[in-house]
């Protein structure tokens, strides 16, 4: 008998975006140092007002010497005005990495919507996103499809009909999850091209598995908040949205 898929949670799409936001900040923070440093060097070593003459009697008969803007002394460091330069300056780019961020988000979350549509089953999201990553053409999605409700169906009642208590039957359990395992990795290889093995293989080995029912991204891509699926002891199959990362900037420049 065919166990249906559980349903899928809903992503948190917005949290990998907000790690990348967030490290933009740092770098932020960095340029905007930097400019100031560069600024204040420019200052310091740029030309000064000529020292007045000595005998100011004497000025008709000296010769004239060029005429030289005055230029302000540079600021000192760590003035309230570097400070509110350099502080404008990060919530300028800030500002622009919220915006950023939230455009993203969007983005991700109107594909994760679109990829979760289609004929099938609980099985879109998988399919969809895997077919986008390896550009697979219909035939090829609905061969996967086949496959992957095959073995899924095939461990959920291994699962069922395992004694959890036997140390035997979970031995048993061990060995049969890797056989149906491994024969779906060579059912889903046999129907790629070479192009679309290589990428395959340098996908997460979790992503590939037959009981991951959630978004295949691109090789290298991080998602934070992705969907993951596990199963206890007792072989209830369960569903939870990883760690979502936070990180914090402090930025302290004392007036003095």
């Amino acid at each position: 008998m065919a166990v249906a898929p559980p349903a899928q949670p809903a992503e948190d799409a917005t949290a990998w975006v907000e790690i990348a936001a967030l490290r933009a900040e740092v770098q932020a923070v960095k340029t905007a140092l930097d400019t100031v440093a560069k600024r204040l060097t420019a200052v310091e070593s740029g030309p000064r007002a000529a020292p007045p003459p000595p005998d100011a009697g004497n000025a008709a008969s000296a010769p004239a010497e060029p005429s030289v803007a005055p230029v302000p002394e540079p600021l000192a460091p760590y003035s309230e005005q570097m400070r509110a330069y350099v502080f404008g300056l990060i919530e300028e780019e800030r500002s622009a990495k919220r915006e950023e961020a939230a455009r993203l988000a969007e983005e991700a979350r109107r594909e994760r919507e679109e990829l979760s549509r289609g004929p099938y089953e609980g099985f879109n999201l998988k399919v969809n996103s895997l077919a986008k990553v390896l550009d697979m053409g219909p035939s090829q999605r609905d061969r996967y499809f086949e496959i992957a409700r095959t073995c899924w169906s095939q461990l959920q009642e291994l699962r069922k009909n395992t004694d959890w208590r036997s140390e035997e039957a979970r031995a048993g359990f061990q060995e049969r999850q890797e056989a149906l395992q491994t024969q779906f990795s060579a059912d889903v290889e046999s129907l790629l091209v070479p192009e679309q093995r290589e990428i395959y293989d340098k996908l997460p080995l979790w992503t590939r598995g037959p009981e991951y029912l959630g978004q295949v991204l691109p090789p290298g891509a991080t998602g934070f908040g992705q969907p993951f699926q596990f199963f206890n002891g007792a072989g209830t199959a369960s569903s939870f949205q990883s760690a979502r990362p936070r990180a914090s900037v402090n930025i302290n420049v004392d007036a003095k």
